[in-house]
Order: structure tokens, then sequence, then C-alpha cells
């Protein structure tokens, strides 16, 4: 702390929250809000991804989301100071090459993951709880441009009847494993068009050979 708090520091910029629950030695006391040094955390996910971080008192930080409907959900759910910061992109100089003229045709960094693997925390759940999530993800499949934890929000809401539920509950136990199975599932789909459609891909990532489109 000491050695900071000697710097000449503007602010403090990082990534998905990293070191934002730095606390000064022996103690709970965060460092940043102990020396008064702005910290503006860069979401790169969902805040719901980073509930164990974000659940605490900062005076000190502020919150860039990369997506436009995270920044009230940071407001409501953890009363931090957001504002939208969408990624940053380049253009290019160059005449662009036709698709099919290019060698490689599609690049796809990412890693593979069976989309039901993120369903199995919900196979001991009650039947209308099931019922529940199976409208959930309904929804998410007819309007995908939907935030998927407005849609969870409006459907727990409808179901649960104690006045005292919170969208920090939900976090964990409904959005993080809803979205990757999304996720995962969208990913697939996009590539079987693809490759139906004959255009080249190459993977890159773990799993890749466990998916249907090993070699």
């Amino acid at each position: 702390a000491e050695e900071l708090g000697a710097q000449d520091t503007d602010l403090v910029l990082s990534f998905n929250s990293i070191l934002l629950d730095l606390c000064i030695s022996g103690t709970t006391e965060n460092i940043f809000s102990h020396l008064n040094i702005p910290y503006c955390s860069y979401l790169l996910d969902h805040p719901a991804y980073h509930l164990q971080r974000l659940n605490h008192v900062y005076n000190s930080l502020t919150v860039a989301c990369v997506d436009a409907s995270h920044v009230p959900f940071v407001e409501k759910v953890f009363s931090h100071k957001a504002f939208y910061l969408p990624h940053a992109a380049c253009s290019v100089k160059e005449e662009e090459i036709p698709l099919l003229e290019r060698p490689m045709k599609i690049f796809f960094a990412g890693t593979y993951v069976d989309p039901l693997v993120h369903l199995k925390t919900f196979k001991n759940l009650g039947p209308d709880m099931q019922d529940v999530l199976g409208c959930i993800l309904e929804r998410a499949e007819h309007l995908p441009a939907d935030p998927l934890m407005d849609i969870i929000l409006e459907e727990m809401q409808a179901y649960v009847e104690d006045e005292g539920w919170s969208e920090i509950d939900y976090c964990d136990s409904v959005f993080s494993p809803l979205d990757r199975f999304i996720r995962c599932s969208r990913r697939i789909k996009v590539l079987d068009v693809l490759t139906r459609a004959g255009i080249e891909v190459v993977l890159c990532g773990e799993g890749w050979g466990k998916s249907p489109f090993a070699r």
C-alpha cells in the first residue's frame, strides 16, 4: 500500500476486475478505496460472472461494460457507477479480399464443450422449475437479441412468490449455466451452417476433438 500510495497514480484500469479485491495486509480494507485511487474495471463478460468481486462496497470503483444492457444491471444490483464502452474496432485500409479467394476462409478460436454439460446442475430440480427453465430457453431461442438476464428475471419474478428475492440469487444458480449452454449451442449451430455451406473453417481451441466437427 505504501509503495502504491507513493506513486503518482491517476487511475487503475483493470480487465474483468482483476485485483479489485486486493486488501491492505492484515485487514479487509480495500487498498484502492484506502488510497482513494480511481479504479475502472472493464468487464468483457456479463457482470453476473464477477459476482464475488462486485458484490462489495468500493468507494473508488467505476465499471465499464461491453454491453449497454449490463450498465443498469451493475447500477441496480451492485450499486456501482457504470458506463457503456463497446469493443474497439479498426477499419481495413487495403481492399478487402473476397471470401472465396482467401487462403484461410474463417478462423474460429474458442473452446468446445458439449452444451448439455451445463444443464446437469438443473437435473434434480422439481417439475415446476424445469418448466420455468424451459420457458427461459424458448424465449432466448426466439429472441436472441434480448438480454438473457432480463428474460430470466421476468420469468423468475412470475414464478417466485417470495418478495425478498434478489437478482444476485440467480447469477450463479441460473444465469451462468444457462448462458454457457446457449453460447455453446449457438456456436455449434453457426459452425454447422458454415460447414454445410461448404465454407472452410479453421478451428483452434480445446475440446474440438470431441466435437461433431472432429475429423
